[in-house]
């Protein structure tokens, strides 16, 4: 494979870091087959006492937050241990974490701020069409292979189901940051409505993307595509709506760490958490598999291999 693949790309421009680095998380895949599931339990235990000594450090409000999101997770995992089943895994995620983030806004104590209605809106209306758009494709479609794979051994859905809570924790930093902050009240600037701009056009590049990729799948049966999509967005990034994600929690970031005590570096680097921890998740787990299940379909084949040489893995560029 790797030969061919050289052939093909032959006289093509060399792949990115990016492209390199998820083409060897590849190599490393963790799963039931090359993994005990003490390993795999172990694994997803530990993320508690971590994710409680991040919290420990900043807040009450992380650690209930960093509770709820993995303690929901648990749910999932014995629902799904006991309807032997993961098909409901995204909208149960979704769903458990739009009334997290709906909990967290409505514990604030005191009067509300612009910043917060603001960046919580923002949220809860990013998760809600994600939401929305999973849940109509997972009826319509069916399940979806990667947490098909999950529900073959138990440690190793024990694993998927504790690290989707922590990617909900983490990934909604920004967020639980504002909760408490003395700051939060600070007139909005021209910084935080550069923020919303970023956040309004990651939400429409990501919704764009899904929606693309959605009608080019439709015609066929889930997974049997025999081609894979070149047009819209999908022309110029070969997963434009990760990009989205990720450039909408950018911009949730930049609004947020306004409401933080003093715009410092280490506000900014709480703030940051969320956009860092987005793309870090995506690149290792859902695009990597999806990378990995392209591979297996079209590798070797000239213009795949070509399509993948000149467009680039996340982030759209000509």
């Amino acid at each position: 494979m790797v030969s061919r693949n050289r052939k093909s790309g032959a006289g093509l421009p060399s792949r990115s870091f990016l492209d390199r680095l998820q083409k060897d998380a590849q190599a490393s895949e963790l799963d039931f087959t090359n993994t005990s599931p003490a390993t795999f339990v172990i694994l997803g235990l530990i993320q508690v006492p971590v994710t409680q000594a991040i919290a420990y450090l900043i807040s009450p409000h992380f650690q209930h937050a960093a509770l709820l999101c993995i303690g929901s997770h648990w749910l999932g995992f014995l629902l799904s241990c006991a309807t032997r089943t993961n098909w409901f895994y995204d909208v149960f995620e979704d769903v458990s974490l739009f009334a997290i983030i709906l909990w967290s806004y409505l514990s604030i104590e005191g009067q509300i701020s612009t910043r917060q209605k603001l960046a919580f809106s923002a949220a809860l209306i990013w998760n809600a069409r994600l939401l929305g758009f999973l849940g109509y494709r997972i009826i319509v479609r069916g399940s979806d292979f990667r947490f098909d794979k999950l529900i073959k051994a138990h440690g190793y859905n024990f694993f998927g189901w504790t690290s989707g809570g922590t990617w909900c924790f983490l990934n909604c930093f920004c967020l639980w940051m504002i909760t408490e902050s003395f700051d939060a009240h600070n007139p909005l600037g021209v910084l935080d409505y550069l923020g919303l701009l970023i956040w309004v056009s990651g939400l429409l590049i990501e919704t764009t993307a899904d929606i693309q990729k959605y009608i080019f799948n439709s015609k066929h049966e889930s997974g049997a595509n025999k081609q894979w999509i070149a047009t819209g967005l999908w022309k110029y990034s070969r997963h434009p709506n990760y990009f989205g994600e990720n450039l909408s929690w950018a911009g949730l970031a930049v609004v947020c760490v306004g409401g933080w005590p003093g715009l410092n570096l280490c506000s900014c680097a709480l703030a940051a958490v969320s956009p860092l921890w987005s793309v870090f998740f995506l690149v290792f787990t859902s695009l990597m598999l999806l990378e990995k299940r392209a591979d297996k379909k079209w590798g070797g084949q000239p213009a795949y291999e070509k399509y993948k040489c000149t467009t680039s893995v996340l982030v759209p560029w000509f």
